[in-house]
């Protein structure tokens, strides 16, 4: 949601937003056929770019959000200790 809140505060309305998760980008976007392709982690757009134009969206280190992506993947680490 905070890509559409940021975008309708630039007042930039877009007609479609696909959200993949963990999905690899690059195939998808490439069957769409994608204009345009935003993301705000590297790792999907390293593969993303071989495909469609890319620009990746910056947010602020004290972000939330960036604390809650790095606490999401310490705890996906430690659940797969815990079960292998």
């Amino acid at each position: 949601m905070r890509v559409i809140k940021t975008l309708r505060s630039w007042n930039v309305y877009v007609d479609e937003a696909y959200f993949l998760g963990g999905w690899p980008k690059a195939p998808v976007l490439e069957a769409i056929g994608t204009h345009i392709f935003f993301d705000d982690q590297d790792r999907h757009l390293v593969d993303s770019q071989t495909k469609v134009p890319c620009g990746k969206v910056l947010y602020k280190s004290d972000s939330i959000l960036k604390n809650f992506e790095t606490e999401m993947i310490v705890n996906a680490k430690d659940t797969e200790k815990v079960e292998n």
